[in-house]
């Protein structure tokens, strides 16, 4: 197989010592990244997450004039222990940086017990190994996982959004899909703080990535 066809997946776990992800440790935070910018020229990243846990105030205020957060562009509630942070950070001292500059495709961002942790495709070997000699030349981060993954049925859930994730699992739980359901759409909605029509969007597009993915492997 040429190397402009492959396709690599690979989980990574890191420890960003001294970056404000690392006071995740010993909290009761759970941080999922949503989507992200990066200006390489100006030297910023936007982050826009989702918070989940108690005292997020608390543990705003404690990042908040962290060196590498440039500022802190929203915060909103959603529902309870969960709020929509938007921030703009430091680029230079990112991983972000690392990731940009290898090409690495991001499936999935979350951050907890100080650890950073990301699902990850590259189009080329070159690439990833740009990656892993880029995060182990830094001085201020520990590489704890660097492990290549198989694309196929049994881990293609990791191609879901944490927030598609989150649903899909609990809609599973609660009965969504069995005949009859357990719990309505409206139900299930309120439980997220959202709309019918968004979660209906996102279990429509949670269920047409797993269905494709499985007809896909065995069609």
């Amino acid at each position: 197989m040429s190397e402009t066809n492959i396709v690599i997946k690979v989980y990574i776990e890191v420890c960003h010592h001294g970056d404000w992800t690392e006071k995740t440790e010993n909290s009761e935070m759970k941080i999922y990244g949503i989507n992200h910018l990066i200006d390489p020229i100006n030297k910023y990243n936007i982050e826009i997450l989702l918070f989940y846990g108690k005292n997020q105030g608390k543990f705003l205020k404690n990042i908040k004039n962290h060196r590498n957060i440039l500022d802190i562009i929203e915060y909103n509630e959603i529902k309870r222990n969960i709020y929509k942070v938007v921030l703009k950070g430091n680029y230079e001292d990112s991983i972000r940086k690392s990731l940009f500059e290898s090409r690495a495709i991001t499936l999935s961002t979350i951050i907890e017990d100080g650890i950073e942790k990301y699902n990850l495709l590259f189009l080329s070997n070159n690439d990833m190994e740009k990656l892993r000699k880029s995060l182990e030349d830094k001085p201020n981060v520990t590489v704890l996982h660097f492990k290549l993954l198989d694309l196929n049925i049994m881990n293609s859930l990791q191609l879901l959004t944490p927030l598609e994730y989150e649903i899909m699992v609990r809609a599973l739980n609660k009965g969504f899909f069995e005949n009859p359901r357990k719990i309505s759409l409206e139900e299930l909605s309120e439980e997220f703080g959202i709309s019918k029509a968004t979660l209906n969007f996102h279990i429509r597009k949670a269920l047409k990535k797993i269905l494709y993915l499985f007809l896909y492997q065995y069609g």
